[in-house]
């Protein structure tokens, strides 16, 4: 730990996918998935959370793997704050979630103190060890109970909650149509094949 102070560049092993073209698109692959209308399969696990470009003003969307703990769900983002999706977050909360066939408007908000917050760091423990301690070294943290609650507010979570109003555009399944293309490629192919077939016999 450096007295308290997050390290002067974030990251390690946590955040290099940031810096890696190859795996930022292949990351990206799940979300191309949902818009050929996918969206039912992936949309058990993942969470796709659209959020508003803080620069652009234009929807962003992002898997993320949704947390339940108690009646709350929470979002941990593993590669700190240079990740943009949570950057977008900190400068506009409303954010829009599609889980589980439901779509809804929801505002992302800081934990309210170290007991929330550690009862989140029980969860993530669970979910995945070692990737957590990854994180948390890359944020000049030990994972330890009493270093945690003194310092959990550099700890990257937000609380889903209930929002009204207009919230970013969500993802669509804008690409679904292409489905179409292979299946009309086929129905075409039927009679050209048929009448190969019929030509080929010998006559009677």
């Amino acid at each position: 730990m450096q007295d308290g102070r997050p390290p002067t560049r974030e990251g390690t092993q946590t955040t290099r996918y940031l810096d890696a073209w190859p795996t930022r698109r292949l990351m990206g692959l799940p979300l191309y998935l949902w818009r050929l209308g996918l969206g039912p399969v992936a949309g058990r696990v993942w969470m796709v959370v659209t959020t508003t470009g803080r620069s652009s003003g234009l929807p962003r969307h992002v898997l993320v793997y949704p947390h339940r703990v108690g009646d709350h769900t929470y979002l941990w983002c593993p590669y700190g704050g240079r990740s943009q999706w949570f950057r977008n977050l900190t400068a506009d909360p409303v954010a829009t979630v599609q889980h589980r066939g439901d779509t809804r408007v929801v505002r992302a908000e800081p934990l309210a103190d170290a007991d929330e917050a550690m009862k989140v760091v029980g969860a993530l423990r669970k979910f995945a060890r070692s990737w957590f301690a990854s994180y948390l070294a890359s944020q000049g943290l030990r994972d330890d109970d009493e270093d945690l609650r003194t310092h959990w507010r550099r700890l990257h979570l937000r609380r889903l909650d209930p929002a009204t109003g207009p919230g970013p555009e969500p993802l669509r399944a804008d690409r679904a149509w292409l489905w179409a293309l292979p299946a009309a490629a086929a129905l075409s192919g039927r009679p050209l094949l048929r009448r190969r077939r019929i030509a080929g016999r010998p006559a009677a």
